[in-house]
């Protein structure tokens, strides 16, 4: 390092630490150059078209965003920028997790904002709802809808339309603040109906079973399986190892 041009000097300040001072010079020309190349400053064909897929956000549909899936937004999106400076032809993906219990919960608690919209006192909201006042516009536009139809109805008549209308309302949200900080997906991808529905969780679990890489119980992945590298396990009803 002391006989680049480009270094100053070095020294050893401590146990496992090297400084580096650089020529002055040098921020110099890097800022003329970034300045000279503008906007197509960094490009290069590293990725030579190589489909990369950046899947970034995925808050969960149950409320708006914050300021942790803010930054992650920002970050994520920067990433697949500069991927994409680099050359690699990047698809930029949202995972809805609308398959899990919380967004059974989302329709209850969307239920008794839509009860309240329509004059009853609902009173405290019961542990583990969503308190959120963001659910409030929620009831109000189910109470327009369907009028008092499912005030009183077993949850069974309910809970999919309800389920599916919050959802639904809950990315509107979200969307608006990506879309507010500049960010846009080219995909979001439903984990109920693109990957549970369509059978992709079945059909992974068959291919691995076949190909003898999994056994029935803890379902861990095979440290003999090519690209192992720790386990990872889906679990099931324990049964005989087979």
């Amino acid at each position: 390092l002391k006989g680049d041009a480009r270094v100053a000097s070095t020294d050893i300040a401590g146990p496992g630490f090297v400084n580096l001072r650089l020529h002055p010079g040098i921020w110099r020309d890097l800022v003329r150059a970034i300045l000279g190349a503008g906007t197509r400053y960094g490009e290069c064909n590293l990725g030579a078209g190589k489909p990369v897929n950046v899947e970034y956000v995925s808050a969960n549909p149950t409320g708006p965003m914050h300021v942790g899936h803010c930054r992650g937004a920002v970050v994520g999106d920067a990433l697949a920028a500069l991927l994409e400076k680099t050359g690699f032809a990047v698809t930029r993906e949202y995972y809805i997790n609308d398959a899990g219990a919380q967004v059974d919960t989302l329709a209850r608690s969307a239920h008794l904002r839509y009860r309240e919209a329509l004059g009853e006192d609902i009173g405290t909201i019961p542990e583990g709802y969503y308190p959120g006042e963001y659910l409030k516009p929620v009831g109000q536009a189910l109470a327009a809808k369907f009028g008092a139809t499912f005030k009183a109805a077993d949850e069974a008549e309910w809970l999919v339309e309800f389920r599916e209308f919050a959802i639904a309302a809950m990315l509107d949200l979200i969307r608006g603040d990506l879309a507010a900080l500049g960010v846009r997906h080219a995909v979001f991808t439903s984990e109920r109906r693109d990957i549970v529905g369509e059978g992709r969780v079945d059909e992974a679990v068959e291919r691995l079973t076949l190909r003898d890489l999994v056994y029935a119980g803890v379902m861990w992945i095979s440290p003999n399986a090519r690209y192992a590298r720790r386990p990872a396990c889906r679990r099931r009803k324990r049964s005989p190892r087979v």
